[in-house]
């Protein structure tokens, strides 16, 4: 005969899991905070990534605006005096903008200093964008035989008459021409 099966064993419910509180039941073992991790992760890459697109599209807004003034400056010419020729201590010096809508200067610089000078302005533009202004090559009889360069300058800034010390960022400049005084 066979023994009866004991029937506490039989009762005793299977030992219980101990659960980890980050973890659920879904398909498998999840770890909560893994994911959490994960994402936060991918986030934070998303954002940065972001961020470096969108300082690149500024910087490349800024460099598109550099070339597209640069082929409008090809239109800021000098007419007269051309280059090469001879000058008077005051003479009319005469170009064609392509920004009429700023203040455009004529800058004057002695080739034996380096020095840029900035005339009186800013100088009256034409509808269709001509100007004509006046230069000062030298003073008195200082400058006679001399080279100087004759640029004008365009900017959204306000300059006073005289020594150009600092050139404004959106400063444009002319073609140069330069010419001899007589």
């Amino acid at each position: 005969m066979t023994e009866p099966a004991d029937v506490s064993k039989q009762l005793d419910p299977p030992p219980a899991k101990t659960r980890d509180p980050f973890r659920f039941r879904l398909i498998g073992d999840i770890n909560v905070a893994g994911v959490s991790v994960a994402l936060v992760g991918i986030t934070v890459a998303i954002v940065l990534g972001l961020m470096r697109i969108n300082s690149a599209q500024k910087a490349l807004g800024v460099q598109i605006q550099s070339v597209e003034r640069k082929v409008e400056a090809q239109g800021f010419t000098l007419t007269s005096p051309v280059e090469g020729s001879s000058v008077n201590l005051t003479d009319i010096v005469r170009g064609k903008t392509p920004f009429p809508a700023q203040n455009t200067y004529l800058v004057i610089t002695p080739l034996e200093t380096g020095d840029d000078y900035v005339q009186d302005g800013p100088i009256k533009i034409n509808s269709g964008g001509l100007w004509t202004a006046h230069g000062r090559f030298g003073t008195g009889e200082v400058g006679v035989g001399q080279k100087f360069l004759v640029r004008a300058l365009s900017t959204r800034s306000v300059l006073p008459a005289g020594k150009l010390t600092d050139v404004p960022e959106d400063a444009i400049f002319s073609d140069a021409v330069t010419v001899v005084r007589r």
